[in-house]
């Protein structure tokens, strides 16, 4: 894992909760529109990709919460 600044940690930061934010409102995209942001501050997919997954299943789980009032049984 690469040591970041400060300043990339604060900018790595508010990528994902804007991503979290695009998957929660629009409901999909929070990855795809965040992994090239992310590749913008270290170029290496490697270190995103399973960080990425954490955070498509804690954003989903906030979503599915949201919305499953939705759902007619």
């Amino acid at each position: 894992m690469p040591d970041f600044s400060t300043s990339q940690i604060i900018a790595l930061s508010l990528m994902f909760m804007w991503a979290g934010f695009v998957r929660t409102g629009i409901g999909f995209g929070g990855a795809a529109l965040g992994l090239p942001l992310l590749l913008l501050v270290h170029p290496d997919p490697l270190i995103w990709l399973p960080i990425i997954g954490v955070h498509l299943l804690f954003f989903s789980g906030l979503t599915l919460s949201k919305r499953l009032h939705n759902v007619d049984v």
